[in-house]
Formats: structure tokens, sequence, C-alpha cells
């Protein structure tokens, strides 16, 4: 059984790295895939900040990387780990 989290604590968002896409297209995409949480395109600023502070890396799909950020604005690493256990226990801070 797979541990369980409390969902007024967690906020999913997928933040589009291509910034030639518009907020409205990527809108749809999420709508008509039936992608339940929040999508956002990338500024060009935004993409050069996480650049600076993250590396390259960031803005290549589909390797970017996940962030989980706490609610008191802490930020847990980078999450390169599948596995559902794992992200779990990131949120709960187990």
């Amino acid at each position: 059984m797979l541990p369980q989290v409390d969902a007024e604590n967690v906020v999913f968002v997928t933040l589009d790295v291509d910034t030639n896409n518009s907020a409205a297209s990527f809108a749809q995409y999420a709508d008509d895939n039936g992608f339940p949480w929040i999508f956002a395109v990338a500024t060009p600023e935004l993409m050069r900040e996480l650049s600076d502070q993250f590396g390259a890396g960031v803005t290549i799909p589909p390797t970017e990387p996940q962030w989980l950020i706490r609610p008191d604005g802490s930020i847990v690493g980078l999450i390169s780990s599948n596995s559902a256990n794992s992200l779990v226990s990131l949120i709960n801070g187990t």
C-alpha cells in the first residue's frame, strides 16, 4: 500500500520550457489529454534564471528536472527517482 499525502498540501505544476509555445495552446493540450494539474509556459527570463541557478539541463526536454517546493517555500533538491514511494516520502518530509 502506498503512503498517503494530504492533497491540501500538494499542487503539481508542469512548466513548459519551450518558450515559443503559447499558454493557450498548452492549456488546450492539457485539457485535451485530461491532465488534472497546472500547466504553464516559461518566459525567456525565467528560463535564464533557472539555467543560471540549476544549470543548462533544465532547458532540455524531456530531461527537465523536477523540484519539490514545500509550503514554507523550501526547495527539496532535484527529484530523479520515478518511485511513487520516494516521491510521497519527499512530499511528507520523511
